[in-house]
């Protein structure tokens, strides 16, 4: 058992983008994930553990090593946005075990396959999501609980067109992210994290400007400490 510490990859496209807050864009739509799944060798992580906190970790973690799914639902009623980038914000939530390393962000036009645990045919590494399209690759740093993670990629022209169609129907958003190396273990804030602000976000937006390659490597992390305190969650 390991104990945590808690406050809280289509087209590659550059694949420079880490902890990137983008610049002002004309329109965006920000969704909470609904679901998210640690899917190690056994399946999706069970227990509150499972939804409340999301890992990606590589091989070199034994039967902790996983990938990630994120699902985000578009509401009713949102107009054409013509989006051309997408930001997923991860909140971290770091534990004994974290470890810095990169991974391969994806977003995923199969929205059937189930991620919960006891009926999910998912296994780490395989089989993942079919049909998950490369958006690219980004850097986990650890830097503390409550440090706000962009991920910011984006969208290839198919890409461009089946995301702003899901946002006129109302549909799913799946990502999917992959350990890129075998100790990286990414540690962040699910579904079901308290609080609610610290949960997975999906930023899709329109106009955005995207900073030269060199600005990206130079941001500076930011600190979000949430001052709620440390408490311990044990790991499945």
């Amino acid at each position: 058992m390991r104990l945590n510490g808690l406050i809280g990859s289509s087209v590659m496209v550059m694949a420079h983008v880490a902890l990137f807050t983008p610049a002002a864009s004309s329109a965006a739509i920000t969704v909470t994930a609904f679901n998210n799944a640690t899917v190690q060798p056994a399946g999706p992580r069970t227990g509150s553990n499972g939804k409340a906190f999301f890992n990606m970790e590589g091989s070199a973690n034994g039967a902790f090593a996983s990938y990630g799914v994120l699902d985000f639902q578009i509401p009713l009623g949102e107009p054409a946005l013509n989006a051309d980038m997408l930001t997923v914000s991860l909140t971290q939530a770091n534990a004994s075990f974290t470890h810095n390393g990169t991974l391969s962000f994806y977003l995923s036009t199969d929205t059937s396959t189930i991620i919960d645990p006891g009926s999910s045919p998912l296994q780490f590494p395989t089989p993942a999501p079919t049909l998950a399209y490369p958006l690219g690759l980004g850097t986990f740093t650890e830097v503390a609980n409550g440090q706000l993670d962009n991920y910011t990629f984006a969208l290839s022209a198919g890409l461009k067109t089946y995301v702003n169609n899901q946002i006129t129907s109302a549909g799913l958003i799946r990502i999917v992210i992959n350990p890129n190396d075998p100790n990286v273990a990414a540690t962040y804030a699910g579904a079901t994290f308290n609080p609610a602000t610290s949960r997975p976000e999906l930023t899709l937006s329109a106009g955005a400007i995207v900073p030269e390659p060199s600005t990206i490597v130079s941001l500076a992390l930011g600190i979000g400490l949430l001052g709620l305190g440390y408490f311990r969650r044990t790991k499945d």
